[in-house]
């Protein structure tokens, strides 16, 4: 979305996220996701893949 490649709509569309969803994360340049429910017990570098 920076670089003007492709556009909110697009990006809405090819990932399945509201516009309204990344218009606003864009907004204020939130690019962390929270999980949503229950917080995990391990984090991500404790978890074996």
């Amino acid at each position: 979305m920076d670089k003007k490649t492709m556009g909110i709509n697009e990006i809405s569309r090819q990932f399945g996220i509201l516009s309204r969803t990344l218009r606003r994360r864009y907004a204020v340049k939130n690019k962390t996701k929270l999980t949503m429910g229950k917080h995990p017990v391990l984090d991500l570098t404790t978890r074996r893949g």
